[in-house]
C-alpha cells in the first residue's frame, strides 16, 4: 500500500504529476479533482480528506502545492512537503506573455506561491497581490482591484486564477517543472524511509523496555514520570496507566529516600535501598543536553535475583566452561614409550587416586590430565587447570581456596568461590606443582587428606568431591632434600605417577607428529599441506628439541605460514637448518647433528637436480649428461632426495 499521498487542485498539474507517476519508479497515489467540484470545492475538499487520511494513518506523507500545502500543513499531524514555484518559472512565465505584448500582468497567490517576487514584480512592471486567506471575500477584493488597475491577465495559483475567471479576467496558473516535482517527491521518500527507520528504533526500544529484567522509570525535569516498564509495574505492584505524568512525591509518597535521590539530580550507581521489604539496586542516570537538566531514568535490579543470577552463572561456568578438550587420541605416537604412557592413562583413569606427571617443558603434560579426565566417571565434571607458577602467592591463594566476604580490602562483597569448589566432582589439574610456595603446601595436603577447604578469612568448611593431578618438571625428590617441597605433601601426590618422554627419546615419533600438526595447521591457515624436503626430516630426528613438541609446533606453524601452494621457499628452510645447526654448538645437544654447510650443500644438489631436469623435460638420460654424472648415480640421488616419482618425461608430438 502506498504510503505517499500526491494532491493536486487543478489539471494542469493532474497532468504533470501522472506523467512523473508513469516515467518514474516512485510509488504515491494522487487525489484530483475528478468530480467536477470548483478549484474553491476541491480546496476545501482535499483538506479535509487530508485530514481524515492522517487521522485514520492511511498515508505517511502529503505532497501538494500553492495554498493547499499551506491549509493541509495546518490541519494535519504528518509530515506535508511542498512542491514549490521558483522565481525561475515566475520569469518565464511573465516573459512568454510579454513576448506576446501582454504587458499590464498582475501576479496573485499565496505568500508560498509569489514570495519574494514583489522586487521582480517592480523590475519586470508586474502588479503583486498577495493572498493571506483564501476566502471568497479576499479574493473578490484582489480580483476587483486588479480590474480597477488595468490588468490584462492573472499569474498565479489555481485558486486565483479560476475566482479571477468568474469575473472575466484571464488567467495563467504557475506550473512547477517536472524537476521540481521529482524533487518532491524525493524528499517525500526520504521523510518516508526516516519515519520508518524511526519506528523501528521505536520498536526496538520498546522490546527492550519491555523485556528488561530491570525495572525502568523515567521523570522528566519536573519530576513527573513519563515512562513506566511492566518490571517496575511487576516489582512494585502500580499500574503504568495509572501513574504516568503523575509527580514522584505522590507515586512514592511512603519512601522518602528514594524521593530525595531522585530529586538530587545527580548520577548515582551504588546504592541499595529497601522498598517495601524489598531491597533493590539503584541506578540513576540524568538526563541533558548542554548542562540543561531534563530529567532522570531510574534503574532497579531486586537484589535477590540478582544473587541468584550470579548462582546460576557460576553452575554454567562450571558446566560449560571448564571442560577438558583433549583425549587420549590427541596424543600421537606409537612408539613403545607412548604405548606405555597411553596404557597407564587407561589403568589411572579407573580411580581416583592422586597422579603425578613428570616431564620436561613442551612434552604435553596437560593432555594427558585432560586425556585421564575424559576416560574417567568424572568427564561430565567440571576441568579446572590452573598453574602454580603463575600467580603470585597471595593471589594464587585466593584463587585456590576462595574468599569470604570482606576477606580482605578489595574482595567482592559476596565473597568468591575457589577454584577448588569449582572442580567438586571433577579434576583439578595442578601444573608446575613443584613451584607452589611451601606455606600454601600445607594447605593443599589438608585438601588431599580431609577432603574439604575453608575460604579465605571464613570460617565454614566446604567438602569437596575432587580428583587431584599434579604435574612437573622438577626433580621433586631433589627439592624434597632441598627443603623446598614438603615430604608429606609429596608421598601424597607420588601414588600414581607417568613420566613424560622427552621427543628426543621417541624420534620414531617425529613423522608423524610432523603430519599430524601440518594437517592441524594447514585446517586452521586454510592452506596446503607443504612437502618437507628430505634433509628437513632428517634433520628433525637428528635434533635433541630441549623444547619438544611445542618447540616443533613452533618451527612447522613457521613453515606452514611462509609455504604457498604447498611450496616452501629455500630461505626458509635454510634460516631453519642454520637455526637448529647453531643450538647443535650448546653442549647439551647431540653432537652427531649435521652441520648447516652440509645440509645446505644437500639443498644445492638437490635444487640443481631439479633444475637439469626441468630443461631437458624430464629425460633423465639427457639431465645426467647436463650434471656430468652417469645415469645410475642421477637415480641414486633422485630417491635420496625423494624426487624419483615427482618428475615425469614430457613427451612432444
Amino acid at each position: 500500500m502506498n504510503k505517499i499521498l500526491v494532491i493536486s487542485p487543478f489539471e494542469e498539474f493532474t497532468n504533470l504529476i501522472l506523467q512523473v507517476k508513469k516515467e518514474s519508479k516512485f510509488d504515491f497515489d494522487v487525489l484530483y479533482n475528478n468530480l467536477g467540484m470548483t478549484e474553491l470545492e476541491f480546496f476545501k475538499y482535499s483538506t479535509e480528506q487530508a485530514k481524515r487520511f492522517a487521522q485514520e494513518s492511511r498515508y505517511e506523507v502529503i505532497v501538494t502545492r500553492g495554498g493547499s500545502y499551506l491549509e493541509i500543513k495546518k490541519n494535519v499531524d504528518i509530515p506535508v512537503v511542498e512542491v514549490k514555484i521558483t522565481m525561475l518559472d515566475v520569469l518565464r512565465t511573465v516573459h512568454n506573455l510579454k513576448k506576446n505584448n501582454i504587458t499590464r500582468i498582475g501576479l496573485m497567490g499565496y505568500l508560498n506561491i509569489i514570495q519574494d517576487s514583489k522586487e521582480l514584480g517592480e523590475l519586470l512592471g508586474v502588479k503583486v497581490y498577495p493572498v493571506h486567506h483564501g476566502t471568497n471575500k479576499e479574493l473578490e477584493y484582489l480580483i476587483h482591484r486588479a480590474l480597477n488597475e488595468g490588468i490584462e491577465i492573472i499569474v498565479g495559483d489555481g485558486l486565483s486564477v479560476s475566482t479571477a475567471a468568474e469575473y472575466g479576467l484571464p488567467g495563467l496558473r504557475l506550473i512547477p517543472q517536472k524537476e521540481t516535482v521529482i524533487e518532491a517527491l524525493h524528499t517525500a521518500k526520504t521523510i518516508l524511509y526516516a519515519r520508518k527507520q524511526e519506528r523501528l528504533r521505536h520498536s526496538q526500544f520498546a522490546v527492550i523496555l519491555n523485556s528488561s529484567s530491570e525495572g525502568i522509570m523515567v521523570i522528566d525535569e519536573q519530576n513527573r514520570i513519563t515512562l513506566f516498564n511492566p518490571k517496575m509495574e511487576e516489582l512494585f505492584g502500580l499500574n503504568c496507566k495509572e501513574v504516568i505524568g503523575k509527580d514522584i512525591t505522590n507515586v512514592f509518597e511512603s519512601h522518602q529516600c528514594l524521593i530525595k535521590l531522585l530529586q538530587a539530580k545527580e548520577e548515582n550507581s551504588g546504592d541499595v535501598i529497601e522498598l517495601n521489604g524489598k531491597h533493590f539496586a539503584l541506578k540513576l542516570t540524568p538526563i541533558a543536553i548542554k548542562d540543561q537538566f531534563l530529567g532522570m531514568v531510574a534503574n532497579f535490579q531486586d537484589v535477590t535475583r540478582l544473587q541468584m543470577l550470579e548462582h546460576s552463572v557460576r553452575r554454567k561456568l562450571v558446566a560449560t566452561g571448564l571442560k577438558a578438550k583433549n583425549t587420549i587420541d590427541n596424543l600421537i605416537g606409537e612408539s613403545k614409550a607412548m604405548q606405555a604412557v597411553k596404557q597407564k592413562i587407561k589403568c589411572y583413569a579407573r580411580y581416583d587416586s592422586t597422579v603425578l606427571i613428570y616431564g620436561e617443558s613442551g612434552t604435553g603434560k596437560e593432555i594427558i590430565a585432560q586425556s585421564i579426565h575424559n576416560l574417567s566417571e568424572r568427564r561430565y565434571g567440571p576441568f579446572v587447570a590452573v598453574n602454580c607458577a603463575a600467580l603470585p602467592e597471595n593471589l594464587l591463594e585466593s584463587e585456590l581456596f576462595g574468599y569470604a566476604p570482606g576477606a580482605f580490602t578489595g574482595a567482592l562483597k559476596e565473597g568468591k568461590a575457589g577454584l577448588f569448589e569449582l572442580a567438586h566432582n571433577g579434576t583439578i589439574f595442578l601444573d608446575e606443582i613443584g613451584e607452589m610456595p611451601v606455606s600454601l603446601q600445607a594447605r593443599l595436603l589438608r585438601v588431599i587428606q580431609e577432603k574439604e577447604v575453608m575460604r579465605l578469612g571464613g570460617n565454614k568448611v566446604i567438602p569437596i568431591n575432587i580428583k587431584i593431578i599434579a604435574a612437573t618438571n622438577r626433580n621433586l625428590k631433589k627439592a624434597v632434600i632441598e627443603k623446598t617441597f614438603r615430604e608429606d605433601l609429596y608421598y601424597r601426590l607420588n601414588i600414581l605417577t607417568i613420566s613424560v618422554p622427552p621427543l628426543k627419546d621417541r624420534i620414531e615419533d617425529i613423522p608423524v607428529l610432523c603430519k599430524h600438526i601440518l594437517k592441524k595447521l594447514c585446517q586452521h591457515y586454510k592452506k596446503n599441506v607443504p612437502i618437507l624436503p628430505d634433509t628437513l626430516h632428517k634433520l628433525f630426528q637428528q635434533y635433541t628439541w630441549p623444547g619438544n613438541i611445542r618447540e616443533l609446533e613452533n618451527i612447522l606453524e613457521r613453515i606452514v605460514v611462509m609455504s604457498s601452494q604447498g611450496v616452501v621457499p629455500d630461505f626458509v628452510i635454510n634460516e631453519i637448518i642454520e637455526e637448529l645447526s647453531e643450538n647443535n654448538s650448546s653442549s647439551h645437544f647431540a653432537k652427531n647433528l649435521p652441520s648447516y654447510h652440509a645440509l645446505a650443500a644437500e639443498m644445492d644438489e638437490q635444487k640443481w637436480i631439479l633444475a637439469a631436469l626441468k630443461e631437458a623435460r624430464g629425460n633423465k638420460t639427457l639431465a645426467a649428461k647436463r650434471l656430468g654424472m652417469n645415469r645410475t648415480t642421477l637415480w641414486r640421488k633422485l630417491k635420496k632426495f625423494n624426487i624419483a616419482e615427482s618428475v615425469k618425461p614430457i613427451r612432444s608430438d
